[in-house]
């Protein structure tokens, strides 16, 4: 993971307060989207875009923080291989999961109620998974990388804004029917929008773009990542040192 921290670069304000933007603006949209699936309309969404904005700083300066006093990348490279896990668990059970409805649906033997009580066990793994990756883990990646090189950077936000799509799409179009439907006894029409809804679902593409990204970025990485002093107009630890 070289890149994420350069050594010897000032640390201007640009990069702080990127460092903070970054996963504030990224908690601050996954907040607005769960504005779809609270009952409190347009309200809903703008008390969930304020509390993911403050969420996210919260989260970048703790992050950033504890870096700083772990020292030489062990922060960096245990979110990042912390992140990559939770994103192939998500993958993996997400790609199971529509192959084996994909499959079931056909089947004419399969009734309702079966139906029903297959769909319900994945959700609490779903939203465990999903919860820690949106709000904790992708916005410290992102809090740690904004200091870092381009490439890095680069790798980082692709694989941000891959989630972050595949969020979105989720909490406006699946997750309020999903969790009802898999609460209840199927209805003719609940199955029509399983079907059609599960033909048109990328989302699992999103999600392997994610995750491609993040392994990119530590194959290609051949240096320790280091938090210096990122305070605006600060410059990192060794470039002092070198003073």
């Amino acid at each position: 993971m070289s890149g994420w921290v350069p050594v010897s670069v000032p640390r201007d304000g640009a990069r702080h307060w990127l460092a903070m933007l970054a996963p504030a603006g990224f908690v601050a949209v996954i907040g607005t989207s769960y504005g779809f699936v609270l009952p409190l309309g347009t309200i809903g969404h703008l008390v969930g875009a304020a509390a993911g904005l403050a969420w996210g700083c919260v989260v970048a300066l703790a992050f950033r923080r504890v870096a700083r006093i772990g020292g030489r990348g062990l922060v960096p490279r245990g979110v990042c291989a912390l992140t990559i896990a939770c994103l192939a668990a998500v993958l993996g059970a997400g790609w199971l999961y529509n192959r084996m409805f994909a499959a079931v649906l056909t089947e004419a033997q399969v009734s309702d109620e079966m139906l029903g009580a297959m769909m319900a066990p994945p959700v609490p793994y779903f939203i465990a998974l999903n919860s820690a990756l949106e709000l904790l883990l992708l916005p410290a990646m992102l809090a740690l990388a904004m200091s870092g090189g381009l490439r890095s950077t680069a790798m980082v936000l692709a694989a941000a804004f891959a989630f972050l799509a595949a969020r979105v799409w989720t909490y406006a179009v699946f997750a309020v029917p999903r969790v009802d439907i898999s609460a209840e006894r199927l209805a003719a029409a609940d199955i029509a929008w399983f079907e059609r809804t599960l033909a048109g679902d990328y989302r699992i593409l999103l999600i392997a773009i994610a995750l491609t990204m993040l392994i990119a970025e530590i194959v290609a990485g051949d240096e320790p990542a280091r938090i210096g002093n990122d305070k605006p107009g600060g410059e990192t630890s060794e470039a002092v040192n070198q003073a």
